[in-house]
């Protein structure tokens, strides 16, 4: 996402004038990073020293829990999954579905090998490689990846959840505000059923 950069201010001010400016850093850590670094190489005395390890710290980026045959675990296991941080955008499917690619997936033409990735934001555009890699290696495995759109996403992380579903032989789904929860969700195509 660009950066928030205030507008350059107009000539024609009267004296006096007070003007206002925003820079949402959340919104845009790689702006950020870059304005952290040359304050840093210039003007270090003094400055806090937070680290940029510190400013990109969210609780976790991923969290890997082993496949269990014990449902009772399982269940323990996803009603004390919290998460908390984030806010930012976009976000690392990438590296979500590179680690649930590493887990020890059942093997056999029985087993159901079914991923769920919902998300509402894109992933990295400097990740793409990584994101069509994570995705083919589903693929590679036989793991069915079902996206799960919310919050009115927009054509980017669409066309890639999509595609996901696509390539992985399963479906597309998104989250509508029929419920008054959420962002309206603008429908494109009529969906087939």
């Amino acid at each position: 996402m660009p950066a928030r950069i205030p507008p350059p201010q107009s000539k024609d001010l009267p004296a006096g004038a007070l003007t206002a400016g925003i820079f949402d850093d959340n919104l845009s850590i790689e702006f950020f990073k870059s304005y952290h670094g040359r304050l840093l190489e210039t003007q270090a005395a003094g400055l806090p020293s937070f680290t940029l390890a510190a400013h990109e710290a969210d609780e976790y980026l991923t969290q890997k829990v082993p496949f269990t045959d014990d449902l009772e675990q399982f269940r323990a296991t996803l009603v004390g999954h919290q998460y908390a941080g984030g806010s930012d955008f976009p976000e690392a499917p990438d590296a979500g579905l590179a680690e649930a690619n590493q887990l020890q997936w059942r093997t056999g033409a029985d087993v159901a090998r079914i991923l769920f990735w919902p998300a509402d934001a894109p992933h990295h555009v400097e990740k793409a490689a990584a994101m069509k890699s994570s995705i083919e290696a589903s693929q590679d495995q036989e793991v069915h990846i079902y996206p799960i759109a919310s919050s009115g996403i927009d054509e980017f992380p669409e066309f890639t959840m999509r595609a996901s579903a696509q390539l992985t032989l399963r479906r597309y789904m998104f989250l509508t505000d029929n419920s008054g929860l959420g962002a309206r969700r603008r429908l494109r195509h009529s969906p087939q059923w």
